[in-house]
């Protein structure tokens, strides 16, 4: 029962039996050879006739050995049956220990409260380094629920630094520091994390127009003495929000000339 070779996959926590069935060989049969009596030839009495003549005599048969043995057959061995083996209860295997883990949790603040509400989006694509003792050095990036993590020492401090670039570029951190030190216990996982409001637009001022008067420039008086006399400015005239009726001047009446008397002959 079973081969000399196979291949198994066990599950976790899982024990399996393989049962191997062996026979003993069957041994050759031995050939006892089989030994018959040599009988001796004993003279056979001279068989006379009544008138004394010797007749012929029929030699007895020598039973002669045979050419071969001839085999006594033995009995099959009987196969003893082997109980199987009763499988020993093994112990589940160890769980390993996992390693320790920090991992960064982007997000984008809509509100700016300094907490993660549940309508706010990840930030993809946020890039984090991990720095620990010896040089130890890597860099991740957020994936698209905006988490990065990443196996560090056990009880080591490890330095996580977040890089202000593409795409929270010009982004107020609202949670969390760009720069900030941890120590992770032996098959702990933390997770730290970090919050951003995108920046506010400056609100663009719409320019009001009105029409501009070129100034005309006022002659500069000077007093007697040649001093320069301050220059009261000259209002500039805005329009009015209804049209100024412009004054007609009153008509000057035309004086009619008297007539002259003409002279009277005495």
């Amino acid at each position: 029962e079973g081969d000399d070779k196979f291949d198994v996959k066990v599950k976790k926590g899982e024990t399996i039996t393989l049962p191997i069935g062996f026979t003993r060989p069957t041994p050759s049969p031995t050939a006892t050879p089989t030994t018959f009596p040599t009988e001796k030839p004993t003279a056979s009495p001279t068989a006379k006739s009544i008138s004394g003549a010797i007749e012929p005599q029929t030699p007895s048969p020598t039973e002669r050995p045979t050419e071969f043995p001839t085999a006594v057959p033995t009995r099959s061995p009987t196969e003893t049956p082997t109980s199987s083996p009763t499988p020993s209860p093994t112990s589940p295997p160890a769980t390993p220990t996992p390693s320790p883990q920090v991992c960064v949790s982007a997000y984008e603040d809509s509100n700016a409260n300094g907490g993660r509400d549940d309508n706010e989006n990840p930030i993809e694509h946020v890039q984090v380094e991990f720095k620990w003792k010896g040089g130890n050095k890597v860099t991740g990036t957020t994936d698209a629920d905006g988490i990065v993590c990443h196996s560090v020492p056990a009880k080591e401090k490890v330095t996580i630094t977040i890089k202000k670039k593409s795409p929270i570029n010009g982004f107020t951190q609202t949670e969390g520091d760009d720069k900030f030190d941890v120590k992770v216990k032996k098959g702990e996982t933390i997770t730290l994390p970090i919050g951003f409001t995108r920046p506010t637009p400056s609100p663009t001022a719409t320019p009001t127009t009105f029409p501009t008067e070129k100034p005309t420039a006022s002659p500069t008086a000077k007093s007697i003495s040649g001093a320069i006399e301050p220059q009261t400015p000259s209002p500039t005239e805005r329009p009015t929000e209804f049209p100024t009726a412009v004054p007609t001047r009153s008509p000057t009446e035309t004086p009619t000339s008297s007539p002259t008397p003409s002279p009277t002959s005495p």
